[in-house]
């Protein structure tokens, strides 16, 4: 078995093609009587304590709507895996954007 860990944004921003290549790519995934296991690591943690999070705000924020309130508690779970670490630095704006946009806008950081 393969154990890949994730990297890190500020590393990857260094990364030349052949890292690139040696970190993400996985050759000859489906082969012929072969079974290739590939453990990824990748950073998720917190996605629950975002939701539970984004319902509170959204019922301080917008009490009388409780459906406001579900959206943004998923919606900053959803974003919330997009930002590296344990803490989540999203503002209010970009929660709200991403519900207004029906989960299709894009995420910039």
């Amino acid at each position: 078995m393969e154990l890949r860990t994730a990297s890190g944004p500020k590393d990857v921003k260094t990364y030349d093609t052949t890292r690139l290549r040696d970190e993400f790519l996985i050759q000859n995934l489906f082969n012929a009587d072969d079974i290739k296991y590939i453990y990824s690591h990748i950073d998720r943690i917190c996605g629950g304590d975002a939701f539970s999070s984004g319902i509170i705000h959204g019922l301080l924020k917008d009490f009388e709507h409780p459906k406001y309130a579900l959206k943004f508690g998923l919606a900053t779970s959803v974003l919330k895996h997009t930002v590296y670490g344990d803490a989540s630095t999203l503002s209010e704006e970009a929660v709200t954007e991403f519900i207004e946009s029906n989960g299709n806008a894009a995420v910039q950081r």
